[in-house]
């Protein structure tokens, strides 16, 4: 090459190119190398020219699948949000008659009953497509934003369970050996963050078995901790939990139907409280403890 009109200017004696092609079959062009001698290159040389090639074309496929993926997670993000939120105008509608209803009824207790009914469930329905914005946007990043109000913690989660227990068969038990706990909170994440606590306690574990709510205050920090009876979560799949849409192996396989949200909004609820979930799971039972200090703010 040293005498070709092309290169001679550039002293380039030798030269290797080696493809770099896309999945495709689309050529983006050569990974070269030069020689200032003339020379043949040897077998070795060409092996790690093609194996560099390789590693670099391999950096670009894996870039522009994580461009891709990222592009798929933002039209995926904004269509969940756009679907939620048109989910909720008939839900709306639905409460703001229902509501109607019971007004129209106040004489008859079996209408005013059923109007209730209706209120509470298209209130639940609300709550899940909320919880579904929520985690989505803690997945993201963004958290959720909190509004603390000093509150009775233990007063806090006898409304919720009092809600929750007419919905399911199994007994709730709730411990609390300390009376009022006061703490500053957002009252209405953290009833949501115990309510999937005690949803999974209840679809999960043995349906003979009581779900244990266990409330306990130290001086700088709380905790609600729900207990249930059942097989055991696998150590190796814990973990994974709390990431968006993960659920474990025996949940997955068996018949009970869910988004796998749930822990991803309890752990994010419990870090924009400055908190943390401890899971512990064993032969015995199962417990996830939420834990916030008393004071986050």
């Amino acid at each position: 090459l040293q005498f070709h009109p092309a290169t001679e200017p550039w002293n380039i004696g030798a030269f290797i190119a080696i493809p770099m092609t896309l999945p495709n079959g689309l050529v983006l062009g050569a990974f070269c190398a030069v020689d200032p001698r003339p020379r043949p290159w040897s077998d070795y040389e060409i092996f790690v020219m093609r194996a560099l090639t390789q590693s670099v074309m391999t950096e670009i496929n894996l870039r522009s699948k994580v461009d891709e993926l990222a592009l798929e997670q933002e039209v995926r993000d904004r269509f969940f949000e756009t679907i939620t939120h048109d989910l909720r105008t008939p839900l709306t509608a639905a409460k703001l008659t229902a509501q109607r209803l019971k007004r129209l009824h106040q004489g008859s207790e079996k209408e005013a009953a059923l109007a209730d009914r209706i209120v509470s469930n298209m209130d639940r329905a609300d709550r899940m497509i909320q919880n579904l914005l929520d985690a989505n946007s803690i997945k993201a990043g963004q958290g959720v934003s909190l509004s603390f109000v000093e509150q009775d913690l233990a007063e806090l989660i006898l409304a919720t369970v009092a809600d929750l227990r007419p919905g399911h068969d199994n007994p709730i038990e709730i411990i609390d050996d300390q009376g009022a706990i006061a703490v500053f909170c957002d009252g209405e994440y953290i009833r949501r963050a115990v309510e999937n606590l005690i949803s999974n306690a209840i679809k999960y574990g043995s349906p003979e078995e009581s779900i244990r709510v266990i409330l306990h205050g130290e001086k700088d920090w709380v905790s609600v901790s729900v207990e249930n009876r059942g097989n055991p979560i696998p150590l190796d799949t814990q973990a994974a939990l709390f990431d968006r849409y993960r659920r474990s192996t025996s949940a997955t396989s068996g018949t009970k139907r869910g988004w796998g949200i749930g822990l991803t909004l309890v752990r994010g609820i419990a870090t924009a409280h400055k908190g943390t979930v401890i899971l512990k799971s064993d032969e015995q039972s199962t417990v996830f403890t939420l834990q916030i200090p008393r004071d986050p703010r």
